[in-house]
């Protein structure tokens, strides 16, 4: 079974009582690696930019993961975001945004089904429209068309626009 994941990779900087680091992160990441331990085949559609290590690529192709072309932007910088934990509370911060996933990415897709699930709102209503007619069913997580940031990256809930559901079938 072949899969489309479309959303951002992002670059996590997590930030602990006591520890630090960062690490890729990212429903394309999260979703990409359990789909394929369920034996499928997965097309990540994502946007990274130009502090993406070629490492992390390399990491995720010995995961089965594979990026669609035109994933890579060299003028943005990868989504980016600053997560702060400790036994009390989490925060999280936005760092960096890349650009928006582009219909063209699709081309040449051809897959059973397909997730979209954005992070900082980078999957535009056409694109919903044209991946659920490429690779239905669509399962959509509203996690990134709920999320606003403002300028200091400071994340607050807004209302779901309901068109972004209406081509989701799951």
């Amino acid at each position: 079974m072949r899969i489309i994941v479309a959303s951002h990779i992002s670059i996590d900087q997590v930030q602990g009582d006591k520890t630090s680091w960062s690490s890729i992160g990212g429903p394309a990441v999260y979703a990409g690696l359990t789909l394929v331990r369920f034996g499928c085949e997965v097309k990540i559609i994502t946007k990274i930019g130009f502090d993406f290590h070629d490492d992390w690529v390399t990491k995720l192709a010995r995961g089965r993961l594979t990026l669609n072309h035109g994933s890579r932007n060299l003028s943005s910088p990868t989504t980016k975001f600053k997560i702060r934990f400790n036994e009390q509370e989490r925060s999280l911060k936005l760092r960096a945004r890349c650009e928006d996933l582009s219909i063209e990415q699709l081309d040449g897709c051809v897959a059973n089904g397909s997730i979209a699930s954005p992070i900082v709102g980078e999957v535009s209503f056409n694109f919903l429209r044209t991946i659920s007619e490429k690779a239905a069913p669509l399962y959509v997580d509203p996690q990134g068309f709920l999320r606003k940031y403002d300028k200091s990256g400071r994340c607050t809930i807004e209302n779901l626009d309901p068109a972004h559901l209406s081509c989701a079938d799951i």
